[in-house]
């Protein structure tokens, strides 16, 4: 046997003692966690994000279409445009995308940061939006925010984003100067 082989064997029943005396729970549904790939929440809890496509949302500002007619802009944008070319969700804040995001930002489940990067790379694929970006920049937090939080959220799905498109990541071109409400604290 290999020394390659043997590490594969130790890593193997590592992996199956981990599971057998420090048994968790998804995060999400509560089911116990039973393959050792599965981190925070569970593979059947990653499978039901929905993604939002291109034909379901507005042409500018990406908000969702409640209409059978797709590819347009919503009334919103057609009666005063945006000053901005183009902007882009992978999801609907709700559900479990949003248990993701909550689990994220408040519980400092930073390992779901990656997992939700990739997400996010697959929808903006399949949506066109990656192509005519030339760098990508984290929204930043309020330094009084972000030492509550230990980390940047943005940074992190942005860093990962960057990486997966082959895309410059410059995490220092925009400063929070004013401490706002968080987002999830400010009325639609």
């Amino acid at each position: 046997m290999n020394e390659s082989s043997l590490k594969g064997i130790t890593k193997n029943i590592l992996n199956l003692l981990e599971i057998l005396f420090f048994p968790s729970k998804c995060h999400v549904c509560s089911i116990f966690l039973l393959t050792w790939n599965e981190r925070i929440v569970c593979e059947n809890c990653w499978s039901k994000l929905k993604p939002l496509l291109k034909d379901s949302i507005c042409l500018k500002c990406g908000k969702v279409l409640r209409s059978s007619i797709s590819s347009h802009l919503c009334q919103d944008c057609l009666i005063n445009p945006p000053p901005f070319k183009v902007h882009r969700s992978t999801g609907e804040y709700k559900g479990i995308l949003k248990d993701l995001i909550l689990l994220f930002k408040y519980k400092r489940k930073r390992i779901l940061g990656e997992k939700l990067a990739n997400f996010a790379y697959e929808v903006l694929i399949k949506n066109d939006v990656l192509m005519d970006t030339d760098i990508i920049i984290p929204v930043p937090l309020h330094p009084i925010r972000q030492k509550e939080r230990g980390f940047n959220q943005s940074e992190i799905i942005a860093y990962e984003l960057a990486k997966l498109a082959n895309k410059d990541f410059h995490k220092n071109m925009l400063v929070k100067i004013k401490n706002t409400l968080p987002q999830s604290q400010l009325r639609t």
